[in-house]
């Protein structure tokens, strides 16, 4: 998905037909000045369930992402955003 108007949208997937698992996990990013929000949405594909934070210091918002994505490439999730963001957090906000 990539950037769209200032945001940053990274979309994870895991995918396994044989357990009948089709999940997605997705952070959009947006810098407001000082302030990150970082809106989650994640569940069975069709499905959606959301979580809006705000952050007042971007290392705050940093550190939270990085452990977002740690967390679901340990659950098998791969990256199809084009933004290989677990790889490279830094440049995501």
């Amino acid at each position: 998905m990539g950037s769209t108007n200032g945001k940053r949208v990274i979309r994870l997937q895991s995918v396994d037909p044989e357990k009948n698992r089709y999940r997605y996990y997705e952070l959009e990013t947006e810098a407001l000045g000082l302030l990150v929000r970082v809106e989650r949405s994640w569940g069975r594909e069709g499905w959606r369930r959301r979580r809006l934070v705000e952050y007042l210091a971007p290392a705050d918002a940093e550190r939270e992402v990085r452990g977002l994505l740690r967390a679901r490439a340990r659950h098998g999730y791969e990256d199809v955003s084009g933004e290989k963001a677990l790889d490279n957090v830094c440049t995501l906000l």
